[in-house]
């Protein structure tokens, strides 16, 4: 029968050359009549249920099925030693990844798509250039504060965002006040958050109908304190708030 192709243990023989070939990871190869390893389905000890691939001995697959023991992840695509493309689902209800170089990269889950490693690096310019970006590429919203029909102050402050720990953390932060009924009165309303370990505050006032009062600045709040905004004040109108806080960095 001759000897099975490299990597195999055992063969079956075709006219003109081998068909297939189980090796001793309980591979099971497909060859053309002159040897050469067409497709191969792998059973492995890991937990895989089915592996298609073009080559089991240079570790390239286009499918894996199954649950692995260790992590839970089955994949769909190609990956060798030195390059990485595929889908990895591990949790399909709720999320799907694409894995370059086996890096997760984006997620997608029921609340929206999810950047997890990395940033957006290039984005074109005016001259259709690729420019890098700098920061975080694209500046996520942490913290937004919507609201119109507003008659009455705010019982207590509403935290926009819960600055977690981290030196350097610098962050976009907007506020803005429009009266769109007033008859008398000053309202208030106000950003707040700690900075060197001291409050800092960014006020906004409606005191005339449809004037818009309205501030943004760079801040790079304390790790691990709160962002917040409150309206305040006595008066007689009716207001639309808004706040954003967005992270550059």
């Amino acid at each position: 029968m001759g000897s099975p192709p490299q990597g195999y243990v055992a063969n079956v023989l075709a006219t003109g050359g081998f068909l297939s070939a189980i090796d001793s990871l309980s591979s099971l190869g497909i060859f053309t009549p002159d040897g050469n390893e067409s497709v191969a389905f792998e059973g492995s000890t890991n937990g895989d249920i089915a592996i298609l691939g073009r080559n089991v001995t240079t570790s390239k697959r286009l499918i894996s099925l199954g649950a692995r023991a260790a992590n839970a992840q089955s994949y769909l695509g190609f990956w060798s030693a030195n390059n990485e493309i595929f889908f990895d689902v591990r949790a399909p209800q709720t999320q799907f990844t694409v894995d370059v170089n086996g890096i997760g990269v984006f997620r997608v889950q029921s609340d929206g798509l999810r950047l997890i490693t990395g940033k957006v690096v290039q984005f074109p310019d005016a001259t259709g250039t690729a420019a890098n970006t700098s920061g975080f590429g694209l500046a996520p919203i942490f913290g937004l504060d919507n609201r119109s029909g507003i008659t009455a102050a705010d019982g207590s402050p509403i935290v926009l965002y819960a600055v977690p720990a981290g030196a350097n953390q610098l962050f976009d932060a907007a506020i803005e006040i429009d009266a769109t009924a007033f008859t008398s009165g000053t309202a208030t309303y106000t950003m707040t958050y700690t900075e060197n370990g001291v409050s800092q505050t960014i006020p906004v006032t409606a005191t005339v109908i449809n004037v818009v009062s309205g501030v943004r600045r760079l801040i790079q709040p304390d790790p691990s304190t709160n962002i917040t905004v409150q309206l305040t004040g006595a008066f007689v109108a009716t207001v639309r708030l808004s706040a954003a806080v967005m992270q550059l960095a």
